[in-house]
């Protein structure tokens, strides 16, 4: 028979592991090293039917949960693998170029490792058998990161070889990858939208031109009302909102007063990231005959990650000086644009490095 190796074997290779298994199982296989598109275990899972991949951050997804449910089990060639963090591997951890297959079940068999509720992620990495006899491989890729402005390398090698002994077939196989991600996420989000009296309130409301109404209060002690507001006109945090048309009051010291709804507060964060995680696989194969094989393998994966966040906080709810060229949205009491003055702000920033070291 002649195969054409590929996408086309890939798939083949994929349709066998479903048909041979007795539980619902989809699989991913990579016929020629490295031909996975995605960079890590988790993002390349995202294709199967009934995964959700979560926590996307950076660029990257990095959580995974299956038909719903976040407990999966996580082996590595059928065997049970966990760190410090918790009883599951860090899949994003393993990156695509050193993987051969992999199987997510979505059914629980009673030959299978006991717990993972949701079910179990298996993931096989190659092994020197895998080939027919010398094979070596590379591969290089460079992604653009716009924000960052920056090329992101992800580089990798598999040389693997066998040879028939007098004490039967030996093979051995080091596989090798790095990639480097640096990434910036920037944001800007806005305040709580909070009423403010408009341009002229009325005298006996003690309110000056566009000051900001704050939400009724009591005294503990009298229980009389120590803000302009009367009773349940307006409280933060229930369902009772403000109306947003045009020419909308509220009672200010007994005084209907018409309001503004403005935002009183501006958040901005610039966040940049790095992250590098070396990895490896290292396989012996010796099989003295046709009806055993025995395996030893070691196999590496590391993570190295730091981001520092600059955070800007500005505040702009006070009205001394009353700000100017203030404007609404056609047809509301909702401020579309203001100047304001005496703007209070703080900046403030946060560094954070990790690392991880995973032997198998």
């Amino acid at each position: 028979d002649i195969v054409v190796t590929g996408v086309r074997a890939s798939i083949v290779g994929a349709l066998n592991v479903r048909k041979a298994s007795t539980q619902i199982v989809d699989s991913i296989v990579s016929e020629d090293v490295g031909k996975l598109p995605d960079n890590n275990v988790v993002e390349a899972l995202q294709r199967v039917t009934g995964v959700q991949v979560t926590d996307r951050t950076g660029g990257e997804a990095a959580g995974i949960s299956i038909r719903g449910l976040p407990d999966a089990l996580t082996t590595l060639n059928g065997r049970n693998i966990f760190t410090a963090a918790g009883q599951s591997f860090a899949l994003q951890d393993i990156p695509a170029n050193l993987v051969k297959r992999i199987d997510v079940y979505k059914t629980r068999a009673a030959e299978q490792i006991e717990t993972g509720i949701a079910g179990q992620i298996d993931v096989f990495t190659r092994r020197p058998f895998d080939f027919e006899g010398f094979a070596i491989s590379g591969f290089a890729r460079g992604i653009y990161n716009e924000q960052a402005d920056t090329y992101n390398p992800n580089v990798s090698a598999l040389v693997s070889d066998r040879w028939t002994t007098g004490i039967g077939d030996v093979g051995i196989l080091v596989n090798a990858s790095y990639s480097r991600t640096k990434y910036r996420d920037m944001a800007v989000t806005a305040g709580a939208q909070v009423p403010f009296a408009d341009a002229a309130p009325a005298a006996g409301t003690g309110l000056a031109p566009y000051q900001r109404i704050f939400p009724a209060a009591t005294d503990p002690l009298t229980g009389a009302y120590i803000r302009g507001l009367a009773a349940g006109e307006w409280q933060p945090g229930t369902d009772r909102g403000l109306a947003d048309a045009a020419g909308s009051t509220m009672l200010v010291n007994g005084i209907p007063t018409p309001y503004l709804l403005s935002r009183d507060a501006v958040f901005s964060s610039d966040l940049r990231g790095k992250r590098e995680r070396p990895s490896a696989n290292i396989a012996l194969q010796w099989a003295p005959n046709s009806s055993s094989t025995y395996t030893a393998e070691v196999f590496y994966s590391g993570f190295r990650g730091s981001t520092f966040n600059s955070l800007q906080f500005s505040f702009v709810d006070f009205w001394v000086p009353p700000p100017t060229a203030v404007q609404l949205y056609d047809g509301t009491n909702i401020v579309r644009a203001r100047d304001a003055f005496n703007v209070f702000g703080f900046q403030s920033g946060d560094y954070a490095s990790n690392k991880t070291d995973g032997f198998v």
